[in-house]
């Protein structure tokens, strides 16, 4: 991972692991394997308009590859993509360019197009080692998932969600099975107009919150500043402003103990139909890039590459998607540098 520093200890480890593992549990699809694209992510969800990147299962169905900035947490589901109502896909993986399939992911989905099953191979033996299981409520939010190992009566882990009377986020608790026992919890504080005031993740369920964001707003209830505390230490301020249309830009600063953040700024460019097509994070102090994602979409405005690099031009990772006829993802290469070394190829099999 290229866009984060080391943490300084295992109890913010482990509550950003688990956020990861929440984040690959809601797409509940064959995520780009491509280390620049899933540690961006992770960077653009920190920055002060909690930046949503839309997964590759629904980018025919919302502007493609686009950053959605919103003021309150996502719903925590995959959209649901019509293309994919009804469907069962199949994705398999050869990692190593020799022709033999190394992984398989089975993924069902309901009448709406959202995730219920996914059966995966993990470990690369051919057996399915990982089952995630979906439960929604009527007005297509997901209530709970369950993860098990081999089998649906081992279950390893339980997610629930809780609402607002309004339909906001309040929390997000993780329980390991069996017995239940609480493992992590995320929650979220909103203000009286329903923008996000304060979020929270405890990692180890010690009562403490180990990161802590802080939301500030201009008077026309646009988001300017988030404050970033780990274990009580201001660990960094996002500065958000907008210089025009096509252009939202992020400054990022340390906090007074923070040694390994550098002051930057982030870019993020978007064309006239409102995809992106760059983010960029460059030093404040010499304007030397620290990283990039560039991002091309084909004539029907679906994303077609992404390329992250350290130097402009000098492209370190890529991934290229390709379509079928309906819409739906049918092929995806990715590698360093420019040579593809992971091939993924996609079949569905659908009753509508």
């Amino acid at each position: 991972m290229h866009r984060k520093g080391a943490d300084m200890n295992t109890v913010i480890q482990s509550a950003i692991i688990a956020a990861v593992l929440w984040s690959a549990l809601n797409v509940l699809s064959i995520a780009l394997r491509n280390p620049h694209v899933n540690d961006h992510s992770r960077v653009a969800a920190e920055s002060p308009l909690f930046k949503v990147y839309i997964p590759s299962a629904c980018r025919n169905c919302v502007p493609a590859g686009r950053f959605v900035a919103t003021s309150t947490p996502p719903v925590p589901h995959t959209p649901a993509c019509s293309v994919y109502s009804g469907c069962i896909r199949t994705a398999k993986a050869d990692y190593d360019s020799d022709g033999v399939v190394d992984s398989i992911l089975v993924a069902s989905f309901n009448s709406q197009g959202q995730p219920l099953r996914t059966e995966s191979d993990t470990d690369r033996d051919g057996a399915v080692d990982r089952v995630e299981v979906n439960d929604y409520l009527v007005d297509g939010r997901l209530a709970r998932s369950l993860w098990s190992v081999n089998t649906d009566a081992d279950y390893e882990y339980e997610i629930e969600y809780r609402y607002s009377d309004s339909g906001a986020l309040l929390h997000r608790k993780r329980w390991s099975l069996p017995g239940r026992t609480l493992s992590f919890v995320e929650e979220w504080v909103y203000r009286a107009d329903g923008t996000m005031e304060l979020a929270t993740v405890d990692g180890d369920v010690d009562g403490r919150a180990d990161i802590e964001r802080r939301y500030q707003y201009d008077s026309n209830g646009s988001r300017i500043r988030e404050n970033v505390f780990r274990r009580g230490q201001l660990d960094l301020v996002y500065r958000f402003s907008i210089s025009r249309s096509v252009l939202v830009n992020t400054l990022v600063d340390p906090g007074p103990g923070n040694t390994i953040h550098p002051k930057s700024r982030i870019d993020y460019t978007y064309n006239s139909s409102g995809s992106l097509i760059r983010v960029e994070a460059t030093r404040r102090d010499n304007s030397v890039v620290l990283w990039g994602d560039e991002y091309s979409y084909n004539t029907n405005g679906m994303m077609e590459s992404v390329i992250s690099y350290y130097t402009r031009g000098i492209p370190e990772a890529m991934t290229w998607q390709f379509y079928d006829d309906d819409g739906r993802v049918a092929k995806m290469l990715e590698g360093e540098q420019s040579e593809p070394d992971v091939t993924t190829e996609f079949t569905y099999v659908c009753t509508r």
